[in-house]
This record gives structure tokens, C-alpha cells and sequence, in this order.
């Protein structure tokens, strides 16, 4: 039988140490690979934080121009007037005038009776808004979004009290702001290749979303 054939010494030797650094090599890849994959990571974290910043001012921005509307309209002394027909014509009236975020807007008397500029009435008295400015004594105050009671409609309500000269409160001037201009900036936030933003309120209900389904039907935290 004869003998397998036998290398020499050396040449067994380089054949291990090849070996050898050949698995060192490879675990060094390995380890590139797994920090460049925690840096890629790192920045597509970092770069879904600034895109979210970003549309949370873009947020503040429309509802800060919304209220310098608010508070135009709300300085007109036709909002004093006592007689509810005339001042309802004066609330129609400022339907061209509207920015394209709002639904509309409205005026409620104290005891929560409502005119809108769509010619709508409601009584109002039961909604947040209401309660914060005519039992709370806030100035101004940004309604939890809700299903309007004039139009059905998802909106979130920013309201001012109307005082009379002497202080005294003689109303609510309100801005709906639809839930679709919320949407449409939500849409605009894109995180990796298929994420997406969205926005809840501090119930954890969805007031903004890609899906018109999931607006004001689905609530984050009774899911989780």
C-alpha cells in the first residue's frame, strides 16, 4: 500500500498561517460590516429626526397663521353686536376670507348656541373648547380633535373668547381646521424606504394619518 504524499514542514506551515489570517480577515469584515450597518442605522435614525422636526414646524407655523386669522377676525366690533341674526350674516360673511386648511368658523353665545359661516347651527356647549373658555376662564384654547357637529366632519377647533369693553365674555369665535391639512403633512414625513409619519393626540387617538380610516378610529395606545 503505498504512502500518502507528505508536504514539507514549510509549506504546512504557510498553509495554517493562511488560514489563520484568512479567518482573521474574515472577522474583521464582519465587524466592518456590523459597525458600517449600526452607522447607516444611526444616520437613517438621525435623518427621520430632523424630517420629524422639520414638519413639527411646519406644523407650528400653519397653526400660528391660523391663530393670526383667529385673532383678526376676532378683533371685528361686529362680534358685539347683541342681535344673533346680524351677527350671524357678519360670520357667513367671512366664508371667502377663509385660509384652505379651515372648514369653517363659528360663533357660540354663552349658553353654547352656535352660528357657522356654512349657515349651520349646534349647540356647543358640551365640546372642551367651550368649557375651557366659558367655565375655565381661558382667553384661547386648542380643542381635542373631534367629529364636528355641523358638518361630520374630523376637525380640531381653535376658539377665542369675545369680551365686550368691559371685559365681560359675550362669546366664542372658533376656527375648524380640518384633520386633512394635518394629514398632508403627516404624509410628507417619510422614515427609511417604506416608514411614514403619523400624528396622535395625548389620547393616543390618530388625528393624522395616510389611511382617511385610521383618522379618529384608531387609538395607538388601547392597540398596544
Amino acid at each position: 500500500m503505498s504512502k500518502g504524499r507528505r508536504f514539507p514542514l514549510t509549506l504546512r506551515i504557510s498553509a495554517a498561517v493562511g488560514a489563520m489570517l484568512t479567518a482573521v480577515q474574515v472577522v474583521v469584515i464582519l465587524i466592518v460590516g456590523a459597525y458600517q450597518s449600526r452607522v447607516v442605522g444611526s444616520l437613517i435614525e438621525e435623518e427621520s429626526a430632523q424630517i420629524c422636526q422639520a414638519r413639527a414646524t411646519q406644523l407650528g407655523v400653519l397653526i400660528d397663521k391660523l391663530y393670526l386669522q383667529l385673532l383678526t377676525f376676532a378683533s371685528s366690533d361686529k362680534l358685539l353686536s347683541p342681535n344673533r341674526a346680524e351677527l350671524g350674516g357678519f360670520i357667513q360673511g367671512l366664508t371667502p376670507y377663509l385660509a384652505g386648511e379651515l372648514s369653517g368658523i363659528l360663533f357660540a353665545w354663552p349658553d353654547g348656541e352656535c352660528i357657522t359661516s356654512y349657515a349651520a347651527s349646534a349647540n356647543v356647549s358640551d365640546q372642551d373648547y367651550f368649557k375651557a373658555i366659558m367655565s375655565e376662564d381661558s382667553n384661547y384654547t386648542v380643542g381635542s380633535p373631534a367629529m364636528s357637529k355641523t358638518i361630520s366632519l374630523p376637525v380640531v377647533v381653535l376658539a377665542q373668547a369675545i369680551n365686550d369693553r368691559e371685559g365681560n365674555k359675550l362669546g366664542i369665535l372658533a376656527l375648524e381646521v380640518k384633520l386633512d391639512a394635518l394629514s398632508d403633512v403627516a404624509a410628507s414625513i417619510k422614515v427609511g424606504a417604506s416608514g411614514f409619519g403619523w400624528i396622535v393626540d395625548q389620547r393616543g387617538l390618530t388625528i393624522a394619518h395616510k389611511d382617511p380610516g385610521k383618522v379618529m378610529a384608531f387609538n395607538m395606545l388601547e392597540s398596544a
